[in-house]
């Protein structure tokens, strides 16, 4: 995990959207006040510490004056607002199956909260918890919002009413408790010993239309390598993430890699140096794991693969991958 707590940046576009649309509120002075840069969000992947979207939450709720407004945030999320989990919930077999993911990539909307799944009689239960401080400040609007979102993105996968059966929260109702049962659907305690909603068995283990298994898996696979990313904050893995980005651009330059961090090379090599690699290393190894993975699914041709790990022709994509394996990419995909 990160050392701060820390949520997707795209996180930032939909409360700018839930902001203008809901109440006519521009926060671009607010997002400049609390140290915020817009620009991050338009950047796949990209990040802000929890510290300042809470401040930026204080702000909204002061301006507003709606104490419940992480209800409405919620309401404005879409699948690409949670990066390749979003894809990956979306071609899932049933919601059971798009809720493990959720589970599974734990982190990766928020490094700040932590969420579990059980089954408990009839029903499925999502808990919702805090990995640092569950009374942090504005913790409680967070979870208005993920739990917003995650029954708005239920609603989009599939052709149903998708509602919990009940919800618990462990805040007050904020003398708006119509405002909440309302959002959910749903009867909701206040004061509880856990976040949680609970959904009917049946509900979400039904067959989703939208299933897609070839493509839930490919973005499993991109999911994990953001979730990986995450465990640790060195120069080696943000240099990885961008190669990830870069590879099937054919950009994938130690000068552009360095330029996307805000370094010189000099000082890009000085980094990785120190933490006992170079670029050229990461840069092989992430290459041969991208392509070892494309060969597995078989889906695609040598050619295809060649130019998704940033390589303009076969043949020097096929010498590159004898060189990191000691087998041609015929002799690898037999094998499997």
């Amino acid at each position: 995990m990160l050392f701060e707590p820390s949520t997707l940046a795209s996180v930032v576009t939909v409360m700018s959207e839930a902001m203008d649309k809901n109440y006519k509120l521009d926060i671009r002075p607010l997002l400049k006040e609390t140290g915020i840069d817009v620009r991050k969000t338009s950047i796949s992947g990209a990040r802000f510490p929890d510290s300042m979207l809470n401040k930026l939450f204080e702000e909204i709720i002061r301006h507003t004056g709606d104490d419940c407004v992480g209800l409405v945030v919620g309401q404005h999320v879409r699948p690409t607002t949670f990066h390749a989990l979003g894809y990956a919930w979306m071609a899932s077999s049933t919601l059971r199956g798009a809720f493990r993911r959720l589970v599974r990539f734990d982190g990766i909307v928020s490094t700040g909260e932590h969420i579990e799944m059980h089954d408990q009689n009839d029903h499925c239960v999502l808990t919702l918890r805090s990995v640092f401080d569950e009374e942090a400040p504005y913790f409680a609007h967070g979870v208005d919002a993920y739990f917003t979102a995650i029954l708005k993105l239920c609603q989009l996968v599939t052709d149903r009413n998708i509602t919990p059966a009940h919800v618990r929260l462990k805040h007050s109702d904020r003398g708006r408790a119509g405002d909440y049962v309302t959002a959910f659907g749903a009867p909701v305690a206040f004061a509880a010993e856990d976040n949680q909603m609970f959904f009917e068995r049946a509900l979400i283990d039904a067959p989703l239309p939208g299933s897609n298994t070839e493509l839930a898996l490919a973005s499993d696979r991109m999911a994990e390598r953001y979730r990986q990313m995450l465990d640790s904050e060195t120069v080696a893995n943000k240099v990885r993430g961008l190669l990830l980005k870069l590879l099937p651009t054919g950009t994938a330059t130690q000068q552009r890699v360095a330029d996307r961090m805000g370094l010189s090379t000099s000082a890009l090599q000085r980094q990785l140096r120190a933490e006992g690699t170079s670029f050229n290393e990461i840069s092989d190894d992430t290459r041969r794991s991208l392509a070892i993975d494309y060969i597995r699914d078989g889906e695609l041709s040598l050619s295809e693969i060649a130019f998704l790990v940033g390589y303009s022709d076969q043949s020097n994509f096929s010498r590159a991958f004898r060189r990191w394996t000691g087998v041609s990419p015929n002799d690898q995909r037999e094998r499997f």
